[in-house]
């Protein structure tokens, strides 16, 4: 079965989305394996990227997450990002996905800042900085 809808009806859902993260949602960094979604994880964070409020804009279907803070994101610990977890405000599982490097196939993508040579491209250093690509949901 094929469920075709309209970009003003995806535009719609995508501001129930934003509705429900609310202010002070969060993306999660982890490293290792990704657990079955939703289920809790004793994964070290190795940083959280604090979302914007709203935490994204809408356009043409797709909602582009935005950091509150772009240009002050470090990492708390040190460890190659393998996956994260959204959560909403109120720190509700919202959803967990892939991080790739920029030209990964991860569902989010991280670039990180004096990267060295033959490191993996999304190796974190405790104190580092990097930088979150565009994000998006459909």
């Amino acid at each position: 079965m094929t469920f075709e809808v309209s970009t003003a009806f995806l535009d719609a859902r995508l501001q129930g989305i934003l509705a429900f993260l609310g202010a002070g949602a969060r993306l999660l960094v982890y490293g290792g394996v990704k657990p079955t979604a939703g289920t809790a994880t004793s994964a070290t964070v190795l940083a959280t990227v604090e979302l914007a409020s709203p935490a994204g804009t809408i356009a043409g279907g797709w909602l582009t997450f935005a950091a509150a803070n772009p240009s002050d994101m470090l990492a708390s610990a040190s460890g190659v990002a393998t996956w994260g977890r959204l959560v909403n405000g109120s720190g509700q599982w919202c959803g967990d996905f892939t991080i790739s490097g920029p030209s990964g196939s991860g569902d989010f993508k991280i670039s990180v800042t004096d990267q060295l040579p033959g490191e993996a491209d999304t190796q974190l250093w405790q104190g580092g900085r990097f930088v979150l690509g565009m994000t998006r949901l459909k």
